[in-house]
């Protein structure tokens, strides 16, 4: 550190030997003792939280999520709409339900579950060059259903990280 404020100090700052090194060196270790506080204290606080994060999927989360869902918005890969959920809802619920619960707590999806297929929108009415068109994926309803349930049980617990 000493060799960085005589190259301060004389005015060598760009000349200086290994500066680059040395603030490398100072930095990783400052933020080596941060991390080191940070993941201590979200080690314990994600021990307590992991209960709420992993528990089964309930039915009114399910709902909550189809309700939250935006109409009209194309389907996946897969076809279905959230159209569909919410018209079919009492006949449908507790498969979904199971469904969901399978897939939440049984490990990873499936790679079809969460590929989702994209297609270029044009951002203009005479779009010319890749630059006039905006990239949108598809993504699965379902597979849209269960980000939604994460995000709900994630936003609290955020509260509670930022603001303690």
């Amino acid at each position: 550190m000493e060799e960085l404020w005589q190259a301060v100090s004389q005015g060598k700052l760009h000349k200086a030997p290994g500066i680059d090194g040395i603030c490398l060196e100072f930095y990783r270790a400052e933020w080596d003792v941060i991390k080191t506080e940070l993941l201590q204290i979200l080690n314990c606080m994600f021990t307590e939280m992991r209960a709420t994060l992993t528990q089964p999927i309930s039915m009114e989360e399910l709902w909550q999520a189809v309700s939250q869902g935006k109409l009209h918005k194309a389907p996946g890969i897969d076809g279905i709409c959230l159209e569909f959920y919410r018209a079919e809802w009492d006949v449908i619920q507790t498969e979904l339900l199971q469904i969901l619960n399978c897939m939440f707590t049984k490990g990873p999806l499936l790679d079809r579950q969460f590929q989702g297929q994209v297609v270029c929108i044009p951002k203009k009415t005479q779009p010319v060059k890749i630059g006039d068109y905006r990239p949108l994926t598809l993504l699965n309803a379902d597979y849209k259903l269960s980000a939604r349930i994460i995000t709900n049980r994630l936003k609290p617990l955020l509260q509670e990280i930022m603001l303690p």
